[in-house]
């Protein structure tokens, strides 16, 4: 009995320091890309390096009134960076939209015709255009899905392909990261 209180009084007290822990957005997205704060990191990162990273985004949420949580990853890693003191200019990320993802750069009359909610994804995509990122849609993905330039969220640039943008941007140097 004796030993008990304390075995119970220590694990309220993890849980407490466990639940005061939680995640933060911004600076750079400020409503999307909440991010841990790691302590103690024996990996330091490098603050005059250029992180450029190219997302290969495919998926999606099969419910259309949830917002693509792989998109977001793009504002975790912004976040995360600005965080840690890492300047926005030394942040280049670029987001390769196509196959089901497609419907996520869609505009909200497109969507709403379609799925009759609004695209749960149209302030985080404007969030990261004003982060800086670059957002791609594919155009056979265009095409083929009959999602057509006019219906894209202001500020998503059209390519002819995925596979073009994903060779240009990694022969610049982009890092890929493929979901």
């Amino acid at each position: 009995m004796n030993i008990t209180l304390p075995l119970v009084l220590g694990l309220m007290l993890n849980s407490f320091l466990v639940l005061a822990q939680t995640t933060n957005t911004g600076p750079y997205v400020p409503n999307h890309g909440a991010v841990w704060k790691v302590e103690n990191r024996t990996i330091p990162l490098k603050s005059n390096y250029d992180y450029k990273i190219v997302f290969d985004i495919t998926s999606t949420s099969n419910d259309p009134s949830v917002k693509n949580r792989y998109i977001d990853s793009a504002a975790r890693f912004f976040n995360m960076l600005g965080q840690n003191g890492i300047p926005k200019e030394k942040i280049h990320v670029a987001l390769v939209i196509h196959s089901s993802a497609s419907k996520d750069v869609m505009n909200n009359e497109w969507y709403q015709a379609k799925y009759s909610t609004d695209n749960p994804n149209i302030n985080l995509i404007t969030e990261l255009l004003g982060a800086g990122a670059d957002i791609i849609f594919c155009g056979q993905s265009s095409f083929t899905r009959k999602m057509p330039k006019e219906n894209l969220i202001e500020g998503v640039d059209l390519s002819l392909s995925a596979l073009t943008s994903l060779v240009e941007y990694q022969s610049d140097g982009y890092q890929l990261i493929k979901y």
